[in-house]
């Protein structure tokens, strides 16, 4: 009898529950934010480094307020980063599901409702837009096209070849004009980086491209422009990009010191060993994961960014 009056009381709490005349449970609450946490994704905070960008100028200037403003914006950029995966994951999840690695995502998975990831988007985009305003409006401009175009490749980008690389370059540009507008560097003679930045990140996403295409051989019905990205086509896409890079950067290198255009052989260097990579790899990577799992490439970005530091310090000490 004491059984049946248990079973029956569980049936009663469930179906309450479900009319919502009862309060999420405290283990629901956790998996709740569990989920909203892993849906924005903090692994991929790393990218918005670029927002760093002006830190040496800064060192070497002695700009407190422009320091802080750099920890700030980061934040924000970072916000605004989970809101564009909150929105990409509620307008994906069908496709997701299909996805051999996306499929376990929050929204995907059902671990997150479909209303609290809409909610989460509009709450993080918010609050980074006010940051933005709060440190000027360049920052705001910058913060609020990052969120217009996240969402907007979201829509179209992606499933448009050459506009789906090209708008993820844009974010970066962005990451890196937004920094320089925090740091109250405002970018006349920094134009060159803006472009680098860009263009760099245009060639990993080809990376990107090429690596999930191999990964998923004949059922690539999940992405369907990676149809286009055939290795013929990466390989001359990567290398004018390449080549446009290498034009580019000792316009950027000048700007620094004249001595700095040596590191164009770095650069040159990092290029050539991140493609190498490339064809090693068979599986989905991302760009950021290929870098930090090769000693070289990681070794050449440590020896560039000393390199600029000390530069930058040695000629505006």
């Amino acid at each position: 009898m004491s059984r049946c009056l248990g079973v029956t009381m569980g049936l009663d709490s469930r179906i309450a529950r479900l009319e919502g005349d009862s309060a999420p449970s405290t283990q629901e609450r956790f998996s709740l934010a569990t989920g909203f946490l892993i849906a924005c994704r903090p692994k991929q905070w790393v990218k918005n480094v670029f927002v760093l960008t002006p830190l040496p100028f800064l060192l070497a200037d002695g700009g407190v307020k422009g320091l802080a403003n750099l920890g700030i914006i980061f934040a924000a950029y970072c916000m605004a980063a989970s809101s564009v995966y909150l929105f990409n994951d509620v307008h994906d999840a069908d496709r997701d599901r299909a996805h051999y690695v996306k499929s376990r995502r929050p929204v995907a998975a059902g671990s997150l409702p479909i209303k609290a990831a809409l909610i989460g988007t509009a709450l993080l985009a918010l609050v980074s837009s006010a940051i933005g305003m709060a440190i000027n409006p360049q920052v705001l401009i910058c913060v609020v096209a990052y969120l217009v175009l996240g969402h907007l490749y979201t829509v179209v980008g992606k499933h448009v070849p050459l506009l789906d690389i090209a708008l993820v370059g844009s974010f970066y540009s962005l990451r890196v004009l937004a920094g320089f507008s925090a740091a109250s560097l405002f970018p006349t003679e920094w134009f060159a980086w803006l472009v680098l930045a860009g263009l760099l990140v245009m060639a990993g996403e080809l990376g990107k491209r090429k690596s999930e295409r191999q990964r998923l051989g004949n059922r690539i019905d999940t992405r369907l422009t990676l149809a286009f990205y055939s290795d013929m086509r990466v390989t001359i896409l990567y290398l004018l990009i390449s080549s446009i890079i290498v034009a580019t950067y000792p316009i950027a290198a000048l700007s620094v010191a004249t001595g700095f255009v040596l590191s164009t052989v770095l650069v040159v260097a990092g290029l050539i060993r991140f493609w190498l990579d490339l064809k090693r790899l068979c599986e989905d990577t991302h760009p950021q994961e290929v870098i930090l799992h090769d000693w070289v490439l990681v070794a050449i970005l440590v020896m560039f960014s000393l390199s600029l530091v000390t530069t930058v310090i040695s000629t505006r000490s």
